[in-house]
């Protein structure tokens, strides 16, 4: 028992010799390896530059659409003066033979003259009428201008041949009222003083149907 205790012993520590001189002839241990470098660094790949074009849309074109002919309209006409009868101040307890009221109206140039002198043929708006105004003249009576001429100062105003004769205007009152509208619209202008009227260019018919003197030219 205590022989087979030696030569396990005995062997055990041959077994130690033999492994050290091992390792003495194989040299000393190699050392270890370092440890590998960590994972590098993700590197960026930065695109090359590309040209771009930018498409800019076209800038629309605005058509100006070619210029028209107006025809002329109540701007281009200029005020004047109308001379009636009454009015909203006029006192109807007192009447005036010559008193007259001026009211506005729009011609159109050059003849202006004439176109005032129709204007007060035509007599009194609807408005005017409700408003006092009254005349003479009205668009039914149905006088008519030939012609308007103007010369030194004396406007020559003749009324077609066959104008209806108005009643009560050849009397005193009616007479000197009748005038007095026509005279004060044709007065009005700076270029005539006083003005003289006929019937179909015949003066006399006219101041005689008005039972007046004709005026001296």
């Amino acid at each position: 028992m205590r022989t087979e205790r030696t030569a396990l012993k005995t062997g055990r520590t041959a077994l130690v010799v033999g492994l050290a001189l091992l390792l003495g002839a194989c040299g000393p241990a190699p050392a270890q390896s370092p440890s590998p470098d960590p994972d590098p660094a993700p590197t960026t790949t930065i695109p090359e530059p590309v040209d771009t074009i930018t498409t800019v849309p076209p800038t629309p074109t605005t058509t100006v659409p070619s210029p028209t002919t107006v025809p002329p309209t109540q701007n281009d006409a200029i005020e004047v003066t109308v001379y009636l009868l009454g009015g909203p101040d006029a006192d109807p307890g007192v009447y005036d033979c010559s008193a007259v009221t001026p009211v506005t109206r729009l011609v159109e140039p050059p003849l202006l003259l004439t176109g005032a002198i129709e204007a007060l043929l035509a007599g009194p708006t609807d408005e005017e009428l409700s408003a006092g105004y009254y005349s003479w003249f009205s668009s039914e009576i149905g006088w008519a201008v030939e012609s308007v001429t103007v010369s030194d100062g004396v406007a020559r105003i003749d009324f077609s041949a066959d104008s209806p004769l108005i009643n009560n205007a050849s009397t005193s009152c009616g007479s000197m009222s009748f005038l007095a509208q026509l005279d004060s619209t044709a007065t009005q202008f700076p270029t005539v003083e006083r003005a003289v009227y006929s019937f179909g260019g015949d003066v006399d018919a006219f101041y005689e149907w008005l039972q007046r003197s004709a005026p001296e030219m």
